[in-house]
């Protein structure tokens, strides 16, 4: 029987540059890492997975995944990525607090 899902995962070619963003970028916590092969980040209440592309189990290039966030202000939330740099779309497709905008996740 499923209890909870443990974390959802996403494969880059690129861990520094996806760690930059999930990290410093977006500001989420690490909870568990293995230097130059994954790390989990809290982000906010969802654990997620970053693995290096190791050409076998770990592919990188398939479709993005998807994640969607609950946010106080989606506008508020997109200027304080959009501070630290993260490429943020003009017009998100939201309700007051549900971001749906298309942000893309670097070094995929």
């Amino acid at each position: 029987m499923i209890v909870r899902y443990s974390f959802v995962a996403l494969t880059t070619a690129d861990l520094a540059r996806q760690r930059a963003f999930w990290v410093d970028q977006l500001g989420f916590e690490i909870s568990e890492e293995r230097p130059g092969e994954f790390f989990i980040v809290n982000a906010g209440g969802l654990r997620l997975c970053v693995d290096l592309a190791d050409g076998d189990v770990h592919v990188a290039g398939g479709k993005d995944p998807v994640i969607g966030l609950k946010v106080d202000s989606v506008r508020r939330t997109l200027a304080t990525f959009a501070g630290r740099g993260v490429a943020v779309p003009e017009e998100p497709i939201s309700a007051d607090s549900m971001l749906s905008s298309a942000i893309p996740m670097e070094g995929q």
